[in-house]
């Protein structure tokens, strides 16, 4: 698992988000991912979206990337990547336990 890390603030929560996720799309490209699934944000999503295709480039449809947005509550696989960033935010020992599984930290 990748860690996209920020010094986010309330003021720069989304940009710092937005920033992490076009990361994460540019990580996903090279590792030629063809699916990525976000939680969602109800009426925020669609910043996400621009992110995303933006991300992708002049042609998204030639990356063969499929994008979307999931209630977190009810897809047990966005379950797992919260719980390991809320342990790693956590720092101490509940960084410690999760280290193992995390592949890499990408500071932004």
């Amino acid at each position: 698992m990748t860690m996209y890390v920020t010094t986010r603030t309330r003021k720069t929560e989304e940009q710092d988000r937005q920033r992490c996720l076009e990361q994460a799309v540019h990580d996903l490209l090279e590792l030629r991912a063809n699916r990525l699934a976000l939680d969602s944000r109800s009426h925020r999503d669609i910043r996400d979206l621009t992110t995303i295709y933006q991300a992708l480039g002049r042609r998204p449809a030639d990356t063969n990337v499929t994008y979307e947005h999931l209630k977190s509550a009810g897809t047990p696989l966005l379950w797992i990547p919260d719980a390991v960033a809320w342990c790693y935010g956590a720092g101490g020992d509940w960084r410690r336990r999760v280290l193992p599984i995390v592949r890499k930290v990408v500071d932004l």
